[in-house]
């Protein structure tokens, strides 16, 4: 009877130990957020262009003799100004003879007419007979003709004494040498590079991207340094050269184009194949895709809510959608693959985090 009674406690406390304990909460999800905004977005394809002046004319030797330069390469010259001579001593020795030629062929002529002159006169008094007279008159036309053809010499000497100096096709500037002074030309030889002052950026596509619609008209936006112009394509050459097999696409500068720009010079161009202005856009990192579904995870009141989204544009790490979003709201951008709609997050502006390094996972 003792013994059931000292039991009794021990039952008591046996059946506290074994009421059901309330069970711990999971805590919330550390996550980064940042805002959700709206700015102009552009899908562009970059590349690298060389400005070239729009017309280039390589000029030839006409002539055979010797290079003397009359510009230096950069230099501006006007149109019809002379930047080359090929000197020829030949040239100068042969309009030296033509013009001694036509000097005694006219002087022969002068007397051979005269003297038809004074024959005719005796004729018409029966002076002398009439074949006298007439072998005067033919003497004189011979004599005339041959003066003629003195005078046709001596210009075509002259013209061929203007080949030995070469002038600017057009105003602009000496782009290249392509001879050395001094150096024995020859017919067809280059000497210079010329280029008008119109100016364009020549920019070879890959055949693939050329495919995506670029043709004249398209928008691009070209850098030098820290200047940009808003341009277009002006033309597109038909053919894909190399065995890149590349197209050649022109973009002609505006003639308030930045003053130090020169022939060789690299520009950055990106061509402008779709544009939002203004549009929804959200950091790429917010960006949750799994197969053909892409989702953000809206963060508010200490919660994420999964919003099904469609991506557009992407640049510099943005991406456009089409989703009903507010312009402030905040998305996470860390740990998308532990969230779930409805989870409890604790979270954190990334503008607030510079110092954590990376993409380092919030403890």
């Amino acid at each position: 009877m003792l013994g059931a009674l000292l039991a009794l406690p021990h039952l008591g406390c046996s059946t506290e130990d074994a009421a059901p304990q309330p069970t711990a909460q999971t805590p919330p999800l550390a996550i980064r957020v940042a805002p959700v905004l709206r700015r102009d977005l552009r899908h562009a394809l970059s590349y690298i262009g060389t400005v070239h002046a729009q017309r280039e004319v390589k000029i030839l030797a006409r002539i055979p003799g010797t290079l003397q330069w009359l510009a230096d390469e950069g230099s501006k010259v006007a149109q019809g100004k002379p930047v080359a001579i090929v000197a020829a001593d030949e040239m100068s020795a042969k309009i030296a003879r033509v013009d001694a030629e036509v000097r005694r062929v006219g002087a022969e002529r002068d007397l051979r007419c005269t003297t038809y002159e004074r024959d005719q006169s005796l004729g018409d008094d029966d002076a002398i007979p009439k074949s006298k007279v007439d072998m005067s008159r033919s003497a004189c036309d011979t004599a005339t003709a041959a003066l003629d053809a003195a005078r046709a010499s001596a210009r075509e000497a002259r013209v061929g004494n203007q080949k030995t100096r070469e002038n600017a096709p057009m105003s602009g500037r000496v782009l290249q040498r392509l001879a050395e002074p001094g150096q024995n030309i020859m017919p067809g030889m280059p000497l210079l590079l010329f280029g008008g002052d119109a100016t364009e950026i020549r920019v070879p596509v890959a055949q693939t991207d050329r495919a995506l619609k670029i043709q004249p008209g398209t928008p691009v936006r070209v850098q030098f340094g820290p200047k940009l112009l808003d341009l277009s394509v002006s033309a597109v050459a038909p053919l894909a050269m190399g065995p890149g097999r590349t197209t050649e696409v022109r973009i002609h500068l505006p003639e308030d184009a930045p003053s130090s720009l020169q022939s060789g010079m690299a520009a950055r161009v990106d061509f402008v194949l779709e544009e939002q202005m203004n549009t929804l856009a959200i950091p790429e990192n917010a960006l949750w895709e799994f197969g053909a579904k892409s989702a953000v995870f809206v963060v508010d009141a200490g919660s994420a809510r999964e919003v099904a989204v469609e991506p557009g544009i992407r640049e510099d790490g943005w991406v456009q959608v089409s989703a009903d979003i507010a312009a402030d709201a905040k998305v996470a951008v860390s740990n998308l693959d532990m969230l779930k709609d409805g989870a409890r997050v604790f979270a954190v502006d990334s503008q607030s985090l510079d110092s954590v390094a990376g993409d380092e996972v919030l403890p």
